[in-house]
């Protein structure tokens, strides 16, 4: 397996180049030529969730200071194991280069695919500024269970702790209107909401 180059003067080490797209409006990760996967080095934090599963494709490290917002995602089916999807996001004849930080299950349980210092590529335009947290279910969903919903604002007080910079809490369809509708108009915002009113926070459905 092909692993990053170091001293790439393309990506800088880091595995990723990252372009702006003029007709998109957004920023896009695209694997170098020198690499694959970006390694995981010793110190990477694995510290939230009750079990780790890397992903396939995560980016450098976040600046600690310009990380302000919490990404809320859900998947596009009830495929109940995001967490393995994002260990071979394969689609058509190609990989995806796609992640989240978390991945937050019906039961509640909590699964961390990237590490908490490193970028994941679960929100164009939005990569190096935010963590994001996948949720089991499409966006028609109208019956968010409960536990997942307190494990999830469980995780956003967590990230809260290391990223004290974080003051919102988006959805993945705020982000993008024109392509995405994830978590869905059904998405128990207020709870949620609820569950964190001790944190100054603002809540973008």
């Amino acid at each position: 397996m092909k692993s990053f180059d170091p001293d790439c003067p393309v990506c800088g080490g880091s595995g990723y180049v990252d372009y702006y797209t003029v007709h998109l409006d957004q920023s896009v990760a695209q694997t170098c030529d020198c690499a694959l996967i970006h390694k995981t080095w010793e110190g990477d934090r694995w510290d939230i969730g009750d079990r780790v599963v890397p992903a396939k494709f995560h980016g450098p490290s976040l600046v600690r200071g310009k990380v302000t917002r919490f990404v809320v995602h859900c998947g596009a089916s009830d495929n109940p194991h995001i967490e393995r999807y994002f260990q071979h996001p394969w689609e058509g004849d190609r990989f995806r280069v796609v992640s989240a930080h978390f991945v937050v299950n019906n039961e509640g349980t909590v699964v961390q695919c990237v590490p908490t210092n490193r970028v994941a590529w679960h929100a164009r335009g939005a990569n190096y500024d935010s963590l994001g947290a996948e949720l089991v279910g499409p966006p028609t969903r109208n019956d968010w269970p409960g536990y997942a919903i307190v494990a999830l604002a469980a995780v956003i007080k967590e990230c809260i702790a290391v990223y004290p910079g974080i003051d919102t809490v988006t959805s993945h369809r705020a982000l993008a209107p024109l392509r995405r509708t994830d978590p869905g108009p059904n998405f128990p915002w207020a709870d949620l909401e609820h569950l964190l009113s001790g944190k100054l926070l603002r809540f973008i459905p």
